[in-house]
């Protein structure tokens, strides 16, 4: 192969701009197509246009959680229909291919009666995402960890987000998780803490969470206060559970 000085970078900046442009739209940039003499404007149905500052934004601060293990939250405003929801779902695929794990959950005006279920619900979708994507080998870890740390308390934990009997195999789910009978209800402190102690063990610098709250508006404080408990987790210093907020003006 012909070294050509002429066809090199300029710098690191511009050869990392090209490869986040394949990286997002491989199908345009790294495959050749035939030239036609009368090309048409093809416009891809869910492709977003014009977004291309504020992608660059979401996909460098989440590589950036690989380096630091923070926790980031964005907050997404704008009028209703000006592209909030479809900007962060354009991310959900590059997150992904980067080793990321994206829930999504959505409240509205009919959940305000209990908001605090539909967060939780995010977290206990997590348990089936993680079922789904990891090895056989890093649920059986998360399984000894989660016992390790919950010990005689798993059964909380289940109560919380059930789906987390799915992250364990065989006959231990009935074992650790299936004693706890007539427990008077759990109160909010112990649901933070409860879910906190969760992401510790789930998400890692190796395994970053995205969490997607669409919405936030119709959120009541308690809600809040959750989302807020696992951002500022003081403890989780190795861990980084990556939250999207978004709201409404």
């Amino acid at each position: 192969m012909d070294f050509r000085p002429d066809e090199t970078y300029s710098s690191l900046q511009t050869a990392s701009e090209d490869l986040r442009l394949m990286l997002r739209d491989p199908e345009r940039f790294l495959f050749e197509k035939e030239f036609t003499p009368n090309p048409t404007i093809n416009i891809r149905q869910g492709k977003l246009y014009g977004r291309d500052n504020e992608l660059s934004t979401i996909a460098d601060t989440f590589c950036g959680l690989a380096s630091t293990g923070v926790s980031e939250a964005f907050i997404i405003r704008g009028w209703s229909g000006c592209g909030k929801s479809s900007l962060v779902k354009s991310a959900f695929e590059p997150v992904t291919v980067a080793g990321g794990y994206v829930v999504s959950m959505k409240l509205d005006d009919i959940a305000t009666a209990s908001p605090l279920v539909v967060v939780t619900s995010a977290f206990n979708e997590l348990c089936l995402l993680f079922k789904e994507k990891l090895s056989d080998w890093e649920l059986h870890l998360i399984q000894k960890e989660l016992i390790r740390v919950f010990g005689i308390n798993l059964p909380k934990l289940a109560r919380i987000l059930p789906n987390v009997k799915y992250m364990f195999t065989g006959q231990t789910s009935s074992l650790y998780l299936d004693h706890e009978t007539n427990q008077p209800d759990l109160n909010f402190r112990g649901i933070c803490f409860a879910i906190q102690c969760f992401m510790r063990i789930v998400s890692s610098k190796s395994r970053p969470v995205m969490i997607f709250i669409d919405d936030l508006q119709w959120a009541d404080n308690i809600s809040l206060d959750l989302i807020h408990s696992v951002l500022s987790d003081v403890k989780k210093i190795e861990h980084s559970p990556f939250c999207w907020r978004l709201s409404k003006q």
